[in-house]
């Protein structure tokens, strides 16, 4: 692996990351808003906490298509350009 290479994979593991993180982050928010929120009707908190298991993969997944078509641009634009002008 290139040096150049190993940069977009960092970039693209970091914003797979931070994505995975913000999802996370939505959830223990949601969980403890309901959690202590002391209204009856409110939906219980075991019930984010299993939308959340079950929306995070899928939003996850959805991003992938967006990484595989960067990734793929970045590759392009790598081609057409000399190695000192990378756009990365």
């Amino acid at each position: 692996m290139s040096n150049d290479e190993l940069k977009v994979f960092l970039k693209y593991l970091f914003a797979f990351l931070w994505l995975a993180a913000w999802d996370g982050a939505w959830l223990i928010g949601m969980t403890l808003g309901l959690a202590f929120s002391g209204n009856p009707d409110a939906s219980s908190p075991l019930e984010w906490v299993q939308f959340g298991l079950t929306i995070s993969p899928l939003l996850l997944i959805g991003a992938l298509p967006i990484v595989i078509l960067l990734r793929n641009r970045s590759k392009q634009t790598a081609k057409k350009n000399s190695p000192g002008e990378s756009d990365w």
